[in-house]
């Protein structure tokens, strides 16, 4: 099973590397898939398929809601219980299940910390029809993989469970004899249907039927306390720390305290009565939903409709929470229990933080701009979470820009930077500049400065016409390389998942009619659009959180805890006028680098929060005293070459049946060999190669050759420098 802590957004930031510099993250613009917690899922099509996927005008309606997905059937029971159900053809012969509950830690009081993780563990040791492991025997006897077909995850505000069933391959119409086909066909169908039955059933026995039986708590304490002693590492230490400091200090101490893992003391001693009354008080059908996504055709999706309604919509809806307590004394029937309020933090001034431990292996500093997130089934969320996309393309664009600079020996401000855009916990952003250096007081301070003036850079100038028209090529190509590409099981499920837990908040309309809608959305997403959104991101006000009302505040107002007075300028007033009031708006400074222990005892390397707002304060006063010049705008190159090089001739041309492919030489003496795959749409891979190789070079040679990568990308290639290459390469979807 997998306990899925949430994250800080300092330790999901991704880097541009350069050099040796090594790279921390996750969110690449354009990415592959897109964070459903966001929006969207990016991806590329054909002219025609972007024309069909134009259901409605993005720009008549804003506000309405967007149609749930045509393909999918969705419903409530009169229980409570939501359900959803989609064919999705990839990948062939398998379907995804989930059973999602809306349950996680943060609905465990005191002495029942750790018990909802500890609840999804109980479902794999048995049930009412799987005794003591035959759950996992019998699924795995199907070829389902314990781990990767067969797994859970406990969250601090839902727990789901997941199957991946693999379905026998249809049998084709004409094999054999006609009665011999039948035959197997209906015998291919039943065994579909069957196993599409039974993991439905597995489904409704963890809803309604775990065993949890003392025996069965016992032996799986120690089961989890290697999980929690295999996860108390670095990672986790530094994790307490940062939840403490943004949640806690903020007022949102269940955030703060309900990590899935729960505590120890709970989860070893607690009684298995005190599991059961959890998994009775908790587990209702209301909190509940089913997904079925996969190769699934009109017959099998009746199917499991008919197999979801006959086991979840029986399942009793009014019960009360009448559980026996632990103390063994049943005083009847009690209100049903409501999901617990959660405080997001309030924070009055923006933060500094220094997070240190000696198992780090990199120093990073980043800027962490903390916002409610709200998520709405409308174009004008939409269109705004398209806004966004743009702004971390345009941000992550420079700071590349940047981290491919040298001055001869003189390196630049830092070994790596980039920028993330996630949620912390579900309806906390957090929009993170992240830099990685080396970790010295002087490099720590010029990553510091150079993330300022760049924040600054971006809220005071915005950006230049052709950074937007480059950033929008990309998503474009990302949407559109995935639009031509069938939507994959896993993600139907993810965006299945969403819709459930943000109470259907969250666009549900179906692969085409998202892709389409964002890549209309991308194109008519305007300049001033992008560079308003931009002027949230000033540091110009650090410190007094005056940028919820820095607009209101007079000339001369105090700057807060980092800085002194300052008197605002028209221009960083205009930067600052355009954020919405958020009662949980904050900004941090974040310091994350490994410490050692000297002689003695004594920890080396060590900084103070004081020591980190003072360099923060100098970086400030640089910015305040003489604002950065704005980017210079260097035009786009659509074209590697300026124009084609001169046509050669094809001396011979030679079939290879065996590989399903043609080997042309031509006249320069280069031998191209092409083979054509239906197996990826709109997708072409080359490969280069000549014989020789490292063997044949001497010591001097083999020293330059290593480093031939990496001097080719920062250098560029033809008229085109670093910057020119990567942005022209980043539109076309390479690697």
């Amino acid at each position: 099973m997998i306990e899925e802590d949430t994250r800080s957004a300092h330790l999901v930031s991704r880097a541009h590397a350069s050099a040796e510099a090594p790279t921390v993250i996750a969110i690449e613009p354009p990415p592959n898939g897109l964070d459903r917690g966001l929006s969207w899922k990016g991806g590329a099509a054909s002219p025609a398929a972007v024309e069909k996927s134009k259901n409605y005008d993005v720009t008549s309606a804003p506000d309405v809601s967007l149609p749930l997905d045509p393909l999918l059937t969705h419903g409530v029971f009169e229980n409570g219980c939501q359900f959803y159900v989609r064919p999705c053809s990839k990948p062939s012969n398998s379907c995804e299940l989930r059973l999602c509950v809306r349950v996680g830690s943060l609905c465990e009081e005191e002495h029942e910390r750790g018990v909802a993780h500890f609840v999804e563990h109980m479902g794999f040791k048995g049930t009412k029809s799987f005794g003591h492991g035959e759950l996992i025997s019998y699924l795995s006897s199907l070829g389902m993989q314990y781990g990767s077909c067969l797994n859970a995850h406990t969250n601090q505000d839902e727990t789901v469970y997941k199957l991946s069933v693999p379905l026998p391959p249809r049998v084709p119409a004409a094999t054999a004899t006609a009665i011999a086909a039948d035959e197997a066909r209906v015998l291919a169908e039943e065994e579909r249907k069957g196993r599409l039955s039974m993991a439905i059933n597995v489904l409704n026995e963890w809803a309604t039927g775990m065993r949890i039986s003392d025996e069965d708590v016992q032996t799986e304490r120690r089961v989890i306390q290697e999980e929690w002693r295999g996860k108390n590492g670095a990672s986790r230490r530094i994790l307490h720390k940062y939840w403490d400091a943004v949640f806690a200090k903020g007022g949102a101490n269940l955030i703060a305290e309900r990590f899935p893992i729960g505590l120890p003391e709970v989860f070893m001693n607690c009684d298995p009565q005190v599991i059961r009354d959890f998994y009775r008080k908790w587990y209702r059908p209301e909190l509940m939903a089913v997904v079925v996504v996969g190769d699934i055709d009109r017959l099998e999706q009746e199917h499991v409709l008919e197999a979801i309604r006959s086991t979840f919509a029986v399942i009793p809806g009014d019960l009360t929470d009448a559980g026996t307590p632990s103390n063994g004394i049943d005083n009847g029937p009690r209100p049903l229990a409501p999901l617990p309020t959660v405080e997001l933090p309030r924070h009055p001034h923006d933060l500094v933080l220094v997070l240190e431990d000696a198992e780090l292996t990199q120093t990073s500093v980043s800027l962490e701009f903390f916002e409610k997130l709200t998520v709405a089934n409308t174009l004008t969320h939409v269109r705004s979470d398209v806004v966004k996309r743009l702004f971390t393309t345009l941000v992550d664009q420079r700071l590349g820009a940047i981290s491919r600079r040298c001055d001869g020996n003189k390196a630049g401000p830092f070994l790596g930077a980039g920028i993330a855009c996630r949620p912390v916990v579900p309806d906390l952003n957090c929009t993170t500049l992240n830099a990685i250096c080396k970790d010295d007081p002087q490099s720590i301070a010029h990553a510091l400065q150079a993330l300022v003036e760049e924040c600054t850079r971006a809220a005071e100038h915005g950006f230049t016409p052709s950074e937007l028209t480059m950033a929008k090529l990309k998503w474009k190509s990302a949407f559109s390389l995935q639009l031509a590409q069938e939507p994959n099981s896993m993600d139907v499920v993810e965006d299945a998942r969403q819709h459930f837990m943000r109470d259907h908040a969250t666009p549900f309309a179906g692969h085409t009619a998202e892709l389409g809608a964002c890549l209309e959305l991308t194109d008519d997403v305007t300049l001033f659009e992008v560079n308003e959104y931009c002027k949230r991101f000033s540091v110009i006000t650090w410190g007094n959180n005056g940028y919820i009302d820095g607009a209101e505040d007079g000339p001369g107002t105090d700057m807060g805890a980092c800085g002194a007075a300052q008197k605002k300028t028209d221009t960083i007033v205009t930067a600052t006028a355009a954020v919405p009031d958020d009662p949980h708006r904050f900004r941090q400074l974040t310091l994350q680098h490994p410490i050692s222990e000297g002689v003695g005892g004594a920890i080396e390397g060590s900084w103070s929060e004081e020591r980190l707002r003072l360099l923060l304060d100098e970086a400030l006063d640089k910015v305040r005293s003489s604002l950065p010049t704005p980017w210079a705008d260097l035009g786009i190159k659509e074209s590697l070459m300026a124009s084609p090089p001169p046509p050669g001739r094809v001396v011979s041309v030679t079939h290879l049946p065996k590989l399903q492919a043609t080997e042309v030489e031509l006249s320069n003496g280069i031998v191209v060999a092409f083979q054509r795959s239906s197996r990826r749409k709109e997708h072409v891979a080359f490969q280069g190669f000549a014989l020789g190789g490292s063997s044949e070079l001497n010591e001097l040679e083999e020293t330059a050759f290593c480093m031939i990568d990496e001097v080719a990308g920062l250098s560029g290639l033809g008229e085109l420098d670093g910057d020119a290459l990567a942005n022209l390469t980043s539109t076309w979807q390479t690697r």
